[in-house]
C-alpha cells in the first residue's frame, strides 16, 4: 500500500516539474507545428487530484497486462469523452485504461522533431486493477 502512494507520489512530482520546465523554457526558434492522434493502453499510475483531472500519466502495458516499464504524461481536453464510465473520478490508479490523444511536435533547428505537447481527448476504461485483497489507491 505504501508502495503504491510512493510510486503515485513519484508520478505527480514528475509531471509537475516536467510541466514547469516545458513552460518556462522558451524556444527561439518556431518550427512548423503538426498534430497527430495517437492510441495507447495502459494503467492510470497518477492524475491531478480532482474531479475533472488536468493532467493524468499511465504505465504503458503489453497484450497480456505485464508493465512495460514506461510511463506517459498527458494534459486532458476540457471537452474530453469517456467511454464506460459516467465520470473520471470512478477510475483508479492501477486501472487498466485506453487514451486517444492529440500528440503536437514541431521542428527545430537542426531538423529534429520535438515534442510540444499531448492532450488526451478520449479515455476509454478498460478493466479495473487486478485485486490483491487490499484497497486501490485514489487520489
Amino acid at each position: 500500500m505504501r508502495t503504491k502512494r510512493f510510486i503515485s507520489l513519484i508520478c505527480a512530482v514528475l509531471i509537475t516539474v516536467s510541466f514547469s520546465l516545458q513552460a518556462y523554457c522558451g524556444d527561439e526558434f518556431e518550427g512548423e507545428e503538426r498534430t497527430v492522434t495517437k492510441t495507447i493502453t495502459g494503467k492510470l499510475c497518477s492524475r491531478s487530484p480532482m474531479a475533472a483531472p488536468v493532467q493524468i500519466g499511465i504505465s504503458l502495458v503489453d497484450g497480456s497486462g505485464k508493465d512495460m516499464g514506461r510511463d506517459v504524461f498527458f494534459y486532458v481536453d476540457k471537452d474530453m469523452k469517456l467511454e464506460n464510465k459516467k465520470e473520471f473520478i470512478e477510475i483508479n490508479v492501477g486501472d487498466v485504461i485506453t487514451v486517444t490523444y492529440d500528440e503536437t511536435v514541431r521542428d527545430t533547428e537542426d531538423g529534429k522533431e520535438e515534442l510540444v505537447k499531448k492532450v488526451a481527448t478520449k479515455i476509454r476504461f478498460v478493466r479495473a486493477e487486478k485485486s490483491s485483497g487490499t484497497l486501490s489507491s485514489k487520489f
